[in-house]
């Protein structure tokens, strides 16, 4: 099988994987903010962020990535 036809195989699905991984990935970790703000204000029930239970995790696990979720938050409830 030559290199080409190889890469023509691979290639949609390199392609999805890179756009979710430099679009969709931040996308979702900053869509933090907008929910903590929507449920603090009443429009959306707070078990809906079972969504967001991976980040939890990292959250509980890795203190630099806590550090930017407080801050990143804290912007957020400013508003």
């Amino acid at each position: 099988m030559s290199d080409e036809r190889r890469s023509r195989e691979r290639g949609p699905w390199a392609g999805c994987v890179a756009v979710v991984l430099v679009l969709g990935l931040p996308c979702y970790v900053l869509s933090v903010g907008p929910f903590v703000w929507l449920v603090e204000h009443g429009y959306l029930p707070a078990y809906v962020g079972v969504i967001y239970a991976p980040l939890g995790w990292l959250v509980n696990h890795f203190e630099p990535i806590e550090d930017f979720f407080k801050w990143y938050l804290g912007l957020w409830q400013l508003r």
